[in-house]
């Protein structure tokens, strides 16, 4: 897809929309979670939205965005179009460097890996996203920044993950240990405390280097044998 024209909206007048937007947009994404998406749940009283919830690659808070509903058959689709302004949004920065994502589709959420498609197969999820809401094209044509896109996978802890889970607490792994093979394996921390019932007593995940013991090393390799059956 082709950047056919120079952006049409000055950097300084973006930005100012950009900190506008901002305080609605959190304001919208508090009011859709609280209401289970009964409330402020379409953008300009048409088209639906859902919550993308993803933590913040400096402060390491979450950070939850309404965003227009796009969906390939079950999974949906991220557009950081950011209105056709000539830079990216804060969130696309946060997907980009941590793709453990929820989104919230009414009251429902699900975890997710967000993957950033590249031009080929932008060019294909480019109907369906202009789909859901036209104005993408619109906003596309408005800026010289190839708008980017990512295309979510879910990724939940199923049954057979949790009898992985009591079968290797049974073994004497610890929680500590459990939790961070499920993370380093594409789970979602909120997915894996829920599942665990367990918080980390410390921050194991964001060490800069975890040391595995015997018992995560015998583990490792039963994930390998368990994720080929």
């Amino acid at each position: 897809m082709s950047n056919k024209k120079q952006d049409m909206i000055p950097l300084d007048k973006a930005l100012r929309i950009k900190k506008a937007l901002k305080h609605l947009s959190s304001l919208n994404a508090l009011v859709y979670r609280l209401s289970g998406g009964k409330l402020w749940n379409k953008w300009l009283g048409k088209y639906p939205i859902m919550i993308l919830s993803v933590k913040g690659r400096k402060t390491g808070k979450t950070r939850n965005i309404p965003l227009i509903k796009v969906m390939k058959d079950e999974q949906p689709i991220l557009v950081a179009s950011m209105g056709g302004m000539p830079m990216n949004p804060t969130w696309y920065y946060n997907v980009a460097s941590d793709e453990k994502v929820t989104i919230q589709i009414g009251k429902e959420k699900k975890y997710y890996l967000a993957k950033q498609v590249d031009e080929i197969e932008k060019n294909e999820l480019w109907p369906i996203i202009c789909s859901f809401y036209p104005d993408y094209k619109i906003y596309q044509d408005k800026t010289a920044r190839n708008i980017p896109v990512f295309l979510c996978t879910l990724k939940t802890i199923n049954q057979k993950w949790r009898e992985w889970i009591d079968e290797n607490i049974k073994r004497g792994c610890s929680p500590d240990e459990i939790y961070t093979i499920l993370f380093n394996e594409g789970f979602n921390e909120n997915n894996i405390q829920s599942e665990m019932g367990y918080r980390p007593k410390k921050n194991i995940i964001n060490q800069t280097k975890i040391v595995p013991s015997t018992k995560e090393n015998e583990i490792q390799n039963m994930v390998k044998k368990f994720k080929t059956t």
